[in-house]
């Protein structure tokens, strides 16, 4: 997986003069506007070829900017796609919270955005996303149903936090909220889901592990560790309280004021008494974490569960089933995103053009405008950082798996 950043765009001034050495042809934007078709094309066909030699010819300058997690955006992948297309095709990996703040902050460096649910939340509601027209997905019929309707063989999933359902569908392509059930239009392209769990070494544990409770024991005292992404981390953490009779949270993806400082206070204790040998924010981190012994039981995604049994070292991913009201997997989806573009600039009228509090469309790129309206300006400096728990009242309650 590809971690070079040197060949990325390091600003939006970089980016502008790409985009003007390209006026030849056809710029990102177009290409992208067009490219609803080319993604859903390329999710289930080989190379895609039969274009017009001139187009071919157009095209071959552009540079198609892929930023993601490690765990989607993996460089072999890029490669073929850029040989497959005809055109560069680079890739970057952050971790989570990095992720969602370049994508919100500096929109116009990024062509395709690999979000996970409750990333699409918050880049839909700042205007940065374009929608992807249903119809242009060859395969859209044959996406999960997870996804497009909300349930699997006929079920209902479970809307603890922010399922992808919920995140998926928009009106029309410039939308900035939501749309409750299936329309014509996408946030995102579906890629990958998962049921989130824990891992651990069996051969130094010495007992299976079935419950969340089990990462808080203190026999594991300065072996375990948690996932440290906010958004997600702290949902591993509340199923660790509930399982082990601290709390009953009534959604854990959408918590009380209450609810929230228990856990928090909670983890504090936890990290302060030494009980954590480690948090982790990459897939990388938790297999190295793992495979060298320094932890043996943490929060972990099932592909780092298969990484670290490749090195020939024995790992398990617990089977946190539900029982007795409790436990579950957490849920976790993510997809990619068509075409990040620049938000409209706000408007002057407002007491503060560029404050992130009061403009929902802020990103950095309106700082220089903003600044000749606005006497207490501080934009060019700031940067938000998305990392609370987020809130609705549009959740219903189950104790079976929180997204």
């Amino acid at each position: 997986m590809s971690k070079d950043r040197d060949n990325l765009p390091k600003s939006n001034t970089v980016v502008k003069d790409r985009r003007a050495a390209a006026k030849k042809g056809p710029s990102r934007r177009a290409l992208l506007k067009a490219g609803g078709a080319l993604l859903g094309g390329a999710a289930g066909a080989g190379a895609i070829t039969g274009f017009p030699t001139i187009w071919a010819q157009e095209i071959k300058d552009i540079e198609l900017r892929h930023v993601g997690v490690s765990y989607s955006v993996v460089k072999a992948i890029g490669d073929q796609a850029a040989k497959d297309l005809g055109f560069k095709v680079t890739m970057q990996n952050l971790d989570t919270s990095a992720a969602i703040n370049r994508f919100i902050t500096q929109p116009d460096s990024v062509d395709i955005a690999d979000v996970e649910g409750w990333q699409s939340k918050l880049a839909t509601k700042r205007g940065v996303l374009q929608g992807i027209e249903v119809k242009k997905i060859k395969e859209f019929d044959n996406i999960l149903p997870i996804f497009t309707k909300g349930e699997l063989e006929g079920h209902k999933i479970p809307r603890q936090g922010i399922s992808p359902y919920e995140a998926m569908y928009i009106t029309k392509p410039s939308d900035t909220e939501l749309h409750d059930g299936v329309t014509d239009y996408m946030t995102f392209l579906p890629q990958v889901y998962n049921a989130d769990s824990i891992g651990y070494r069996p051969d130094l544990v010495g007992h299976e592990v079935t419950e969340w409770k089990e990462l808080l024991d203190p026999k594991f005292k300065g072996k375990a560790a948690i996932l440290d992404v906010p958004a997600i981390g702290i949902m591993d953490a509340a199923l660790c309280f509930e399982s082990a009779d601290l709390i009953k949270y009534g959604n854990k993806g959408n918590m009380t004021k209450k609810e929230i400082d228990f856990t928090a206070d909670k983890l504090i204790e936890l990290k302060k008494s030494g009980h954590f040998r480690a948090t982790w924010t990459t897939f990388d981190q938790s297999v190295q974490l793992m495979a060298a012994g320094e932890v043996i039981i943490q929060s972990m995604w099932s592909p780092a569960v298969a990484a670290v049994r490749v090195k020939e070292i024995p790992c398990i991913y617990a089977p946190v089933n539900v029982k007795n009201g409790k436990e579950g997997y957490r849920g976790f989806p993510a997809a990619s995103s068509s075409a990040c573009r620049s938000p409209a600039p706000p408007s002057p009228s407002r007491a503060c053009c560029c404050s992130m509090s009061r403009c929902p469309r802020w990103t950095s790129s309106c700082a220089s405008k903003c600044a000749r309206n606005c006497a207490t300006c501080s934009a060019s400096s700031a940067s938000p950082s998305f990392t609370s728990p987020t809130r609705s009242s549009k959740r219903s309650r189950s104790p079976t798996l929180s997204w």
